[in-house]
């Protein structure tokens, strides 16, 4: 997903300080000032989903929900951990928001 990203700022369709408010609608507990660039180097301080106690990955297996991108982004994204910027921590919530926004700037499923 990274690399495809970095490709869409090459063929200039997206740049690295393009707030998430540019490609996407509001989503709870996730500032729409967040830039790609933060998105891409974890420094975005976004909730990592997979670490929230309903989300398959905390199931053992016994979850039979599938989830959508906006269903996990709208219920399995709590407080952020920090202001973008001040801090780092991985997040795989970072991939879920960087696809929409690559789906958005082609116009495809990616």
């Amino acid at each position: 997903m990274a690399a495809l990203v970095l490709q869409l700022v090459e063929e200039g369709r997206l740049t690295l300080d393009d707030p998430l408010s540019t490609w996407l609608p509001d989503f709870p507990n996730i500032d729409n000032r967040t830039t790609i660039r933060q998105l891409l180097n974890h420094t975005s301080g976004i909730y990592d989903y997979v670490k929230h106690p309903d989300s398959p990955f905390q199931m053992a297996y016994k979850s039979t929900k599938t989830w959508t991108q906006e269903q996990i982004l709208l219920e399995l994204v709590e407080q952020p951990y920090f202001s973008p910027g001040s801090g780092w921590h991985y997040s795989t919530t970072n991939y879920i928001l960087l696809r929409l926004i690559a789906e958005k700037a082609t116009g495809s499923n990616v």
